[in-house]
């Protein structure tokens, strides 16, 4: 599952960082600190799989703690974009809404890691939403989107 998610999280920042024109000290160091939570997930996830006949206390430690890695590498990757976009670093083939749509596809991820925290621990089965949440979650925001529109 790790290379999964580590995957899809390069894949993003590839096409993200396509759009980079140039970059400076902010962004460098906003890139490792995405960087410092993309390397805590083969730990975090570790931690899953070493998990087994645990109470629910501990189940709903490990697993937010595997919830907050994810969370922070996707609030950090919104702080990246969108200061690529305000510090004017991207080309001009950029589309002029990168940080917004990077936001909404973060904002997907956050949530249902976010919900499951506090339902961690009280039901081992918690983690479910976060294979079923970013899709809702992506059509739900896109809906809110049309209807802004």
């Amino acid at each position: 599952i790790s290379f999964e998610v580590i995957a899809a999280m390069w894949i993003a920042h590839q096409r993200v960082f396509g759009f980079v024109a140039r970059t400076d000290s902010r962004l460098r160091l906003l890139n490792l600190w995405w960087l410092l939570a993309v390397v805590l997930i083969p730990f975090a996830t570790k931690l899953l799989i070493g998990g087994g006949g645990v109470t629910t206390s501990v189940h709903g430690v490990l697993f937010s703690f595997y919830a907050v890695v994810q969370i922070s590498a996707s609030l950090m990757f919104i702080v990246m974009s969108h200061h690529a976009v305000s510090a004017a670093l991207l080309h001009e083939s950029a589309p002029p809404d990168l940080d917004r749509q990077v936001a909404r596809h973060s904002i997907a991820v956050i949530i249902p890691f976010a919900l499951s925290i506090p339902l961690l621990f009280v039901t081992t089965y918690a983690w479910i939403l976060w294979i079923i949440g970013p899709p809702f979650a992506g059509r739900l925001l896109r809906r809110l989107r049309t209807i802004e529109d």
